[in-house]
């Protein structure tokens, strides 16, 4: 599967994977995030104190997942504010570029 770019709107069709951390969507979303690599995001994690026990902030991980050279996937936002992550090599999802629709006549 392609990883789309922060900002890119997609079609998903994914089904769960507790393992991966893959929810069951269909619809649209837009891009907000590339997920970092396994190694990428445990250094993050460890540079955070282990004892505050605080989730990573999405923007925590989209400045190291703009940087990992080897990213899982990417993380969509739909149109409700859900937050969905894609993983890239996952056989069960799908993600598809919507095309903008044209804004006037040529």
């Amino acid at each position: 599967m392609h990883l789309f770019e922060p900002g890119a709107r997609v079609w998903i069709a994914q089904t769960a994977d507790a393992e991966l951390g893959a929810v069951d969507y269909v619809g649209e979303a837009t891009v907000t995030a590339t997920l970092p690599c396994v190694n990428c995001y445990n250094e993050l994690r460890s540079a955070h104190d282990a004892a505050s026990q605080r989730r990573l902030a999405p923007s925590e991980i989209a400045v190291v997942g703009a940087v990992c050279r080897h990213p899982l996937g990417f993380l969509a936002l739909t149109d409700n504010d859900e937050p969905i992550p894609v993983i890239a090599d996952y056989a069960g999802a799908v993600a598809i570029p919507i095309k903008p629709e044209p804004t006037g006549a040529t």
